[in-house]
């Protein structure tokens, strides 16, 4: 017993430290770990401040029996899978979720460091063990320079994606650089960031990867891994005790022969109620049946029988002669008015005398004026931009992500400065489409409202699809195109297909083009407007 309340049963997968047992005070089962150093309690007891769901919990640390409770994790382990190389789409999502829980728990200190298939588990969702204590367990100094940590984090997780993509699990230090390399060259989504591990610019934190890997979709109702072979089947009982273990996991019981948790049987409650109704209708009904139609007919009559009482003492007030002698009165009033203008006297008619002094003005035509010279137009300065914000509506869709932070929207005022040496760059993405997300964009106001004809873009990037839309920043995918069209490296002039008189407008970012090294990333020198 640990704590007066765990109950051991059994050892968890033949590992003497590691028990399933009977939490006693909500009946359910949990998984014990019994551990005699220090550190490791320590570090156990950071770790169940981190809070996610895709991380098993640690539910409670006993420090005096050294020992620490946890939720059994839930589902298959990755390692279980690893019998051919899987989709990569599948690796993607998976080490998505892993890379981002533990980009969470890098912020608050706490570190994983022995990331393997055999700690990640496949279910419902993915699911990460061993956050903290397993860098403890290994002897690491987790209270070492936090910057090398972070590095070190990051090549491990990067190493084991190049392994799962390959259909292997973590392989020794010294083949880490050899199966990066292969990797590399597949064509996988991840293959981007896993030639700049190879080529030494590999990610500096677990954050910093969560980032490159952004964004992944998510884990799919079923799960198409490669099937697995003979050895990854399990083998068939060879002894009794093998057997006797098969039959307890199938009924349900422990070793004692004891259910592990209660039945939980339907209830008969409800069945009693609804029993009567179906059953005494019919009797009650039965006597009557050769009597039916004069039962049926009764409410008719009593209907016409009601009326005449009514009326007896109530007579109503036929109000159709009040109605008749009102229109006749009004006829007579309308017709005596009728014949007394129809009777009146003409108004007197006078005639202008044709011959009667009239001045008369009589006007020369006016020489045709020479044509003047038009005036020569006044030179106009440009529009000047006031301010330029990020419009992301999308931003919370990705996971992984501060939206807060998404694609640097601190400095976007760079792109409007008038200064091409800053600049405002987004995030680079996996897919330049930025699925899921829809796009993003700026909202550029200018400080006066304005006869707008061009939009210039002064950009380090080519391709893509830049879209200039008249609407608001609530709704920037809507409202009208009014110029669209690809990047090229430095200016890019888009021309409105007719000129827009606003006060605003819209860069919306349906593709992103590419940056200097192939990565999909808008880096945005400066934006003019004439």
């Amino acid at each position: 017993m640990i704590a007066g309340r765990f109950e051991l049963e059994k050892p968890y997968k033949g590992n003497a430290d590691a028990w399933i047992a009977r939490d006693t005070a909500l009946s359910r089962q949990v998984r014990v770990m019994k551990v005699d150093d220090d550190a490791v309690i320590d570090a156990a007891r950071r770790a169940a401040l981190i809070v996610d769901p895709h991380l098993v919990p640690i539910l409670q640390v006993v420090a005096e029996e050294k020992a620490y409770v946890s939720e059994i994790p839930q589902g298959k382990p990755l390692a279980d899978y690893l019998t051919g190389r899987p989709n990569a789409e599948l690796v993607h999502v998976v080490m998505g979720e892993v890379t981002r829980v533990i980009a969470k728990a890098s912020r608050r200190g706490v570190h994983h460091l022995q990331v393997n298939a055999h700690c990640i588990y496949i279910g419902d969702d993915v699911t990460l063990d061993g956050l903290g204590v397993h860098a403890a367990l290994a002897g690491i100094d987790t209270d070492a320079d936090p910057v090398k940590l972070e590095r070190d984090e990051a090549r491990g997780l990067t190493v084991l994606i190049a392994s799962l993509l390959l259909g292997r699990d973590m392989p020794e230090a010294d083949e880490h650089d050899a199966v990066i390399a292969e990797a590399a060259e597949l064509d996988t989504p991840m293959a981007g960031l896993l030639r700049q591990e190879r080529d030494g610019d590999g990610a500096a934190s677990a954050a910093d990867l969560s980032l490159r890997f952004t964004p992944w979709g998510k884990l799919p109702n079923k799960i198409e891994w490669p099937a697995l072979d003979s050895a990854a089947l399990p083998k068939p009982a060879s002894t009794l005790e093998q057997v006797e273990d098969v039959i307890d996991d199938r009924l349900n019981i422990d070793e004692r022969h004891q259910l592990k948790s209660e039945v939980e049987w339907p209830s008969l409650t409800e069945v009693p109620k609804a029993a009567p109704k179906t059953v005494e209708e019919p009797i009650d009904v039965a006597p009557e049946v050769s009597e039916p139609a004069p039962k049926v007919s009764e409410p008719a009559p009593a209907v016409s029988v009601a009326a005449p009482e009514a009326t007896d003492e109530e007579p109503t007030l036929n109000s159709s002669r009040f109605v008749l002698a009102f229109f006749g009165i009004l006829v007579v009033v309308i017709g005596f008015f009728a014949i007394k203008a129809l009777t009146a006297p003409f108004d007197p008619v006078t005639l202008q005398d044709p011959d009667s002094d009239i001045v008369r003005e009589e006007t020369e035509p006016a020489e045709p004026a020479e044509p003047a010279e038009p005036p020569a137009p006044e030179p106009t300065n440009p529009p000047a931009i006031a301010q330029a914000t990020l419009v992301s509506p999308d931003a919370g869709m990705i996971a992984g992500t501060d939206p807060a932070t998404l694609d640097n929207p601190s400095s976007v005022g760079n792109a409007v400065d008038g200064n091409p040496g800053t600049q405002w760059k987004t995030w680079t993405y996996v897919n330049a489409s930025m699925a899921p997300m829809s796009g993003i964009g700026l909202h550029i106001e200018l400080q006066d409202e304005a006869v707008v004809s061009e939009v210039v873009l002064d950009t380090q990037s080519t391709g893509g699809n830049i879209q200039i839309r008249d609407t608001v920043p609530d709704a920037p995918s809507s409202g009208k195109v009014v110029a669209e069209g690809t990047l090229q490296a430095g200016e890019t002039t888009f021309t409105l297909n007719e000129p827009l008189k606003t006060r605003s407008f819209i860069m919306w970012i349906t593709e992103l083009p590419k940056n200097g090294a192939g990565e999909n990333q808008l880096i945005v020198n400066e934006i003019k407007v004439k």
